[in-house]
């Protein structure tokens, strides 16, 4: 029998250890960096923040009002001037999570404004109690690797900051929160670094993770820009979510969608990346196609892990660990529906090698 065994069997050697599958080729992602790179260079994105504009302006990228393009050798000083690593610790200071290569660590989703009432069963606001109860749950189930808020709970405009105190009562684990300006991220990081003992621990020990959302292509608005300066200044790693809806908000095609979800990410990372050279960005995606015949964006459908498992495969393919969210139902019950989405949901972006998953 005809073999091509080398006797140096160390050599060009594959190991498959894990099971795992690939939604976009390497060819295939090349061809989408491309594309997005020419669209960030002939294009470029908006960006309503006048103080990044600056910055980019002073750091050698061409701007126009609020359109900032990018040219080539800034989007690949950018993509390597982030870290392919990034460690993210517990409150002690534990090394709890190596966002690298394909390692996936799982985490509870948020979003919601309502919860079924476990005593009752109906649906009703979300209170600070609901986050309280998820972070002692996350505490010591051994397979949830981070802590965060399920949803925005009814507390006076300011439920960002009652969410994360309540997280840093009830769990030592790495805490994920979502914010919307740069001012809850101030307040939020000053908050972690009290609780690890200064902002130097904080630094070197990540222990919160902010994450912000953009939800159109080709722009960053103002908010979203404070929020990435103010965790680039404090050395915070952030995930920038791009949450876009194929046919609707980004192209009618994956391909499409995926051209535009990076170009923001890469235009993320640069403003990162120029305020202070190093910081740790995660690269994140809440995808989904518009069901027109419905009227509605369901995040249950096989398109959306599609999508996040192509974006992950591609952020994979830069070196920029990734993030997202996935089993999710657009059923209205726990039912056979419910199970089929979200395990199809969860399992499709897990053997993508995303490396934080909120489901």
């Amino acid at each position: 029998m005809y073999t091509t065994k080398s006797n140096n069997k160390n050599c060009n050697y594959i190991v498959n250890q894990t099971v795992s599958w690939k939604m976009m080729s390497i060819d295939q992602c090349e061809e989408v960096f491309l594309t997005a790179a020419e669209l960030l260079e002939r294009t470029g994105i908006c960006i309503e923040s006048k103080a990044a504009v600056e910055l980019f302006a002073a750091n050698g990228f061409w701007t126009e009002g609020s359109t900032v393009r990018f040219p080539s050798t800034k989007i690949e000083w950018a993509l390597k001037a982030a870290p392919s690593r990034i460690t993210i610790c517990n409150r002690y200071g534990k090394r709890a999570m190596r966002l690298e290569t394909q390692n996936v660590h799982f985490g509870p989703a948020g979003g919601a404004e309502k919860v079924v009432d476990r005593k009752t069963g109906e649906p009703r606001k979300m209170t600070i109690s609901d986050v309280e109860e998820t972070a002692r749950l996350s505490e010591v189930l051994d397979n949830v690797d981070f802590a965060s808020a399920p949803g925005t709970p009814d507390a006076d405009g300011v439920s960002v900051l009652h969410s994360l105190e309540a997280l840093l009562k009830y769990t030592t684990k790495p805490i994920m929160q979502p914010v919307v300006c740069g001012k809850h991220a101030e307040a939020a990081i000053a908050m972690a670094a009290a609780a690890v003992g200064g902002a130097a621990k904080l630094r070197m020990n990540p222990y919160l993770v902010l994450s912000v959302e953009s939800a159109e292509p080709r722009y960053i608005s103002a908010e979203t820009a404070d929020v990435i300066t103010s965790a680039a200044k404090n050395g915070v790693p952030i995930i920038f979510n791009n949450k876009l809806v194929s046919g609707d908000t980004a192209p009618a095609t994956t391909a499409g969608t995926l051209v535009v979800a990076l170009a923001n990410t890469i235009a993320a990372i640069a403003l990162a990346q120029t305020v202070s050279e190093g910081t740790p960005v995660i690269a994140g995606g809440f995808f989904t196609a518009i069901d027109t015949e419905n009227n509605i964006a369901p995040y249950g459908s096989p398109e959306a892990a599609l999508i996040s498992a192509g974006f992950s495969n591609l952020m994979n393919y830069l070196k920029i660990p990734t993030a997202s969210v996935a089993g999710i139902s657009n059923s209205a019950a726990s039912d056979a529906q419910v199970g089929v989405e979200m395990t199809i949901g969860t399992l499709t972006t897990a053997l993508a090698g995303t490396n934080m998953l909120s489901a």
